[in-house]
């Protein structure tokens, strides 16, 4: 079993969801996400998938760039 790093994107930048899914493949990682999350109707538009293949890895960097701080 590999594992990925799902991220979804809400719509309108309203914010995200992470998820950590044990799949053997990208594709299975989502058909496991789709089940997990009781929507089949969620394409693969929105959503970032990425295997973790290191101890530590980045695998979601939002900048925003109207910050002002």
């Amino acid at each position: 079993m590999k594992t990925y790093c799902i991220v979804q994107n809400l719509v309108a930048d309203s914010g995200h969801r992470i998820f950590i899914v044990k799949a053997q493949t990208k594709e299975e990682a989502v058909k496991r996400f789709k089940k997990k999350t009781n929507n089949p109707f969620i394409g693969i538009l929105g959503l970032q998938v990425e295997e973790v293949v290191t101890d530590c890895q980045l695998v979601f960097d939002y900048a925003n760039p109207n910050y002002e701080g």
